[in-house]
């Protein structure tokens, strides 16, 4: 035999030396089957902000009323907007199909709704619940509009 060629065994002897399953397909199967489905994002949260993304105490606060509800952060749609800058209620239930949209800081004209209600009240529009409550900061330091915002969440979810 020459040390530069190579030697191939028989497929028989190969097969030999794997009696066991390296991979089994069944299990495989199943594991697709049973792995998290990646839920649509039902939720979508609005927030009039200037600088275009969360600070830290906010984004803190945000995640412990999300917690509050049994949610996570990464469990909704997050978009911070300016209230003159904000996209409309039509863009935003064609591009994310939210069940519930909840405005921090922000108006029923400022995302072009054709109504007006008060904050911490539920209105539904087209599919759509709708809540519109204070800045985040405000609610913080507030806590009567805590309580107030949890009611309401609890009756959204």
């Amino acid at each position: 035999m020459n040390n530069n060629s190579p030697y191939i065994l028989p497929a028989e002897l190969i097969a030999s030396l794997y009696k066991d399953i390296l991979i089994d397909d069944q299990q495989v199967q199943k594991d697709d089957k049973n792995a998290e489905q990646v839920e649509p994002k039902n939720t979508l949260i609005l927030v009039n902000h200037t600088e275009g993304k969360l600070n830290e105490k906010q984004s803190a606060f945000l995640s412990a009323i999300l917690k509050a509800c049994k949610m996570e952060l990464y469990e909704v749609n997050l978009i911070c907007c300016k209230s003159s800058n904000c996209p409309t209620y039509q863009e935003l239930a064609s591009s994310l199909s939210p069940k519930n949209i909840i405005a921090f800081g922000l108006t029923p004209t400022d995302i072009a709704l054709p109504m007006i209600f008060p904050a911490f009240q539920i209105q539904s529009f087209e599919n759509v619940k709708y809540t519109i409550a204070p800045l985040l900061e405000e609610i913080e330091q507030d806590k009567s509009l805590k309580m107030k915002l949890w009611g309401t969440l609890q009756q959204l979810f």
